[in-house]
């Protein structure tokens, strides 16, 4: 049956635009097309969509449309028109670009200092940290606020990690590498990572819900283990109920986020066995052993501790080294990044995570 009545779906998109914009707004803005296409659908109420707010798809063909139409007007010419500018190649070899959210990343060294009072007080830093009793943490940490510029700088020529904590072993001390977080990205570590026990709770009751709906297969045994070991510890009154729950939900994450978890966090029965797994990981990796954690990275065990100070340091060593995410653990470590230390950056998040977190909110 032929349409006998005439409207829009008669017209073409610059007949609509003519009708609904003034001369004035020749290229409204988003919340003027929005206005027109309610406007559009008041005027003509069958072409009003059955959902949403009934012009959606409008708006998305206006703005389509004035697209195509900018680009054919001449009046918006090259010449006026803003010039991206030009970056040198020898900018472009000596400084990074931020990542990750970094706010301060290359700052530059006061007009009080120069190399030879930085150098100086690098020594002085490193006698300080090299006494095993009564260290000066008030005087090591405005050492390191003083060599962070020179810090930043050194850190262009990509050192290794065990270099750059011969050069500065202050960043080995957990109070020292969140301050050093504080100043990169402007976050307290110690603060933002008190969230992690209730995160961790809700994450290994997420990993028993797995075990209830899926019945069989690798990922269902290696959770069923973790959770078993978990349970068999807090029975036990000599352990610290909160740090094996810690250490169940840091070993489960990457296996309800479907990513290798090896290259984020590793088990063993005994801390003796810390090296032999450091040996066998390039970016930095969580080590679990019954007793305690450890973070390692290039072949090393760097600093043992708590289930929430290996936290603080693996997050720490990928931003205050500059290391990018590895792809196997990529959802994992953008997770603890966004959801535990709140580090927002315009890297888009996948979908799985988001799923991840809206499971991880209602447990």
């Amino acid at each position: 049956m032929k349409n006998n009545y005439s409207g829009p779906k008669n017209m073409n998109y610059s007949i609509i635009l003519e009708t609904f914009c003034t001369k004035k707004n020749k290229y409204p803005d988003m919340h003027m097309k929005r206005r027109i296409a309610k406007q559009l659908i008041t005027k003509y109420p069958y072409l009003r969509e059955r959902i949403g707010s009934g012009y959606d798809t409008w708006t998305a063909a206006l703005n389509n449309k004035l697209k195509s139409l900018r680009m054919k007007d001449s009046s918006l010419s090259l010449k006026n028109a803003p010039l991206k500018r030009k970056e040198s190649i020898l900018q472009k070899d000596v400084f990074k670009r931020p990542c990750k959210g970094e706010l301060n990343f290359l700052p530059v060294i006061p007009s009080t200092e120069d190399d030879t009072s930085l150098k100086r007080h690098k020594e002085t830093m490193k006698k300080e940290m090299s006494k095993k009793r009564a260290k000066n943490l008030i005087l090591i940490e405005k050492l390191m606020d003083k060599t962070y510029p020179q810090r930043r700088a050194y850190l262009t020529n990509k050192p290794l990690v065990k270099d750059l904590l011969q050069e500065y072993p202050a960043l080995l001390l957990t109070e020292e590498i969140s301050n050093e977080m504080t100043r990169l990205v402007n976050i307290d570590c110690t603060k933002k990572v008190s969230k992690f026990p209730r995160l961790a709770k809700s994450i290994t009751l997420l990993g028993r819900c797995y075990l209830k709906s899926v019945k069989s297969g690798p990922k269902h045994d290696k959770i069923k283990e973790i959770l078993h070991r978990c349970d068999r510890n807090i029975r036990s009154s000599e352990v610290d109920r909160r740090e094996e729950q810690n250490k169940a939900g840091l070993q489960l994450l990457p296996l309800l986020l479907r990513e290798n978890e090896e290259d984020f966090v590793s088990y063993t029965n005994t801390s003796n066995e810390f090296q032999k797994i450091a040996e066998s990981v390039s970016t930095p990796t969580v080590i679990i052993s019954e007793s305690t954690c450890a973070i390692a990275a290039e072949s090393q065990v760097l600093k043992e501790g708590d289930s929430v100070d290996s936290l603080i340091h693996l997050i720490s060593m990928f931003y205050c080294v500059n290391i990018e995410y590895p792809r196997s653990c990529n959802c994992t470590l953008t997770y603890v990044q966004k959801e535990i230390f709140e580090i927002t950056d315009n890297k888009k998040v996948p979908a799985k995570l988001i799923t991840f977190v809206t499971k991880v909110a209602s447990q």
